[in-house]
């Protein structure tokens, strides 16, 4: 069921770019009274009557004394003011040796910088009436995924991430909520020149309407962090940030010379030694080493816990269990090669013959 929010006011910021109107309009089918913002006001003219926005306001989001004017103004205008959706961005993808000086500034003060003003300006307002939901675009997975030819671009949107956790920790009592949106990618005339290179490295494109669903459910949830890109994305995102060793074997490694081959012109492997899709071949990686780990657990673990005989049994039947599920998935995701050649290395025997050859 779509989300409901007849009775609300919205205000939509960066309204004129590709995501911007598709949020605006989601909002507006959805019942939304809309205020829509974006650095040239006349260029909204058209979507506003579109969408028969309340009011329109001109806003450069680099400009704090800017933000800082227009939430004092929308205050005592539209002191109900509930939802701020900031779908501004700066995206600067390249060798990071070939960013200027300016491009570097411009990311961090759209992407951080702004996200941080915009925090400071409204929520005062809407902690006066405890309650609000003020949602900033983060950059691809959970904004800790560090690509490279993504330098500045990460560093913002990493930052955005953090801040966003922190001032949530802050005003977790106020009624306030402060999310982290990670849009997939998507049919934009600002993505598209990348489309090709995110088809490189697996990932499927979604249309605005799609993006503009998802945002619309985490604002009708409030969520702090909202995902976009699946329960595989979502997963790769907390192996990251608990091992980003792994990390990189797993994905960044593949994804990091697809971006070169996009970048830098490198030539590609020849077809014949290029692996299947990389999300689904490491991700069935992982799944085989998930699986040892739960044999260990039911064969090592569990028989030592201070339970009774017939919950160790029952528990013991579970991770071994679980462990022949996550081997046999990884194995018909990976490949009957590699995984020959995977439990081949993880084989003790083989080990012993590799330290004492003869």
């Amino acid at each position: 069921m779509s989300a409901d929010f007849r009775g609300k006011t919205v205000l939509v910021i960066g309204a004129s770019g590709g995501l911007g109107q598709g949020f605006a309009r989601a909002f507006a089918a959805a019942g939304a009274k809309l205020l829509l913002a974006a650095r040239r006001a006349e260029s909204l003219e058209v979507l506003a009557g579109e969408v028969r926005a309340a009011a329109v306001y001109a806003l450069d989001v680099t400009d704090a004394a800017q933000i800082g004017a227009l939430a004092a103004q929308i205050g005592s205008e539209h002191p109900e003011l509930e939802i701020v959706v900031n779908a501004t961005g700066c995206d600067v993808r390249k060798v990071f040796l070939e960013h200027t000086t300016d491009e570097i500034a411009r990311t961090l003060a759209v992407n951080l910088g702004g996200a941080i003003e915009i925090t400071r300006a409204f929520l005062p307002l809407m902690q006066r009436r405890h309650d609000g939901y003020i949602v900033h675009m983060g950059g691809f997975a959970d904004g800790r995924l560090a690509f490279p030819y993504y330098t500045a671009d990460f560093a913002s949107r990493a930052g955005l991430r953090g801040f966003v956790d922190a001032i949530n920790r802050e005003v977790s009592a106020s009624g306030v909520t402060i999310g982290y949106f990670s849009p997939s990618p998507a049919d934009t005339d600002a993505e598209r020149p990348l489309h090709e290179l995110w088809r490189r490295m697996g990932q499927r494109i979604v249309s605005v309407e799609q993006v503009a669903a998802a945002l619309l459910d985490a604002a009708a949830h409030r969520r702090r962090v909202a995902v976009m890109g699946g329960w595989t994305t979502r997963l790769f995102g907390h192996v990251n940030a608990v091992f980003p060793g792994i990390a990189e074997a797993l994905l960044i490694n593949s994804y990091r010379a697809r971006m070169a081959e996009f970048f830098e012109d490198i030539p590609p492997a020849p077809a014949e030694t290029r692996s299947r899709p990389a999300l689904a071949l490491h991700l069935g990686m992982f799944l085989v080493i998930a699986s040892f780990a739960l044999y260990g657990v039911g064969l090592l673990l569990i028989p030592f816990l201070s339970i009774g005989a017939a919950e160790k049994a029952g528990a013991v039947m579970i991770a071994l269990a679980a462990g022949e599920i996550s081997f046999w998935a990884g194995a018909a995701l990976t490949g009957k090669e590699l995984i020959t050649r995977y439990r081949s290395m993880l084989n003790p025997c083989n080990w012993w013959r590799a330290a004492c050859p003869g």
